[in-house]
């Protein structure tokens, strides 16, 4: 399972109007909560202002990267579909996504 993730650009929440968005498997979720200040991890930005949530997907991506492996290592998905590399790649590319369209909101579906 996953989410399909992107910036809402016309503000209906429905898919991304420019067909840019990004599947994020489900099993990164833990790492995800880890370093998202929302306590519901990814679906707590669902609708968030992409101007305001772009750096904290930012911040949470340099978090996610600097964390020791002792503590990141019992999050990683036991089956390989996801990791703390592709969880780090998906929050650098929905800041960038914020960035690139500060009026949209953040889509995850």
């Amino acid at each position: 399972m996953s989410w399909w993730v992107g910036v809402d650009l016309d503000g209906d929440g429905d898919e991304p109007v420019d067909d840019d968005h990004r599947n994020v498997t489900y099993n990164v979720s833990k790492l995800l909560r880890l370093v998202l200040p929302h306590k519901d991890g990814l679906w707590g930005y669902a609708g968030a202002p992409a101007s305001e949530a772009g750096g904290i997907f930012a911040k949470a991506a340099v978090e996610l990267a600097a964390l020791p492996t002792e503590v990141v290592a019992p999050l990683e998905p036991s089956n390989g579909w996801g990791s703390r590399t592709s969880a780090v790649e998906d929050l650098r590319w929905l800041a960038e996504a914020c960035a690139s369209a500060p009026k949209g909101n953040v889509y995850v579906h």
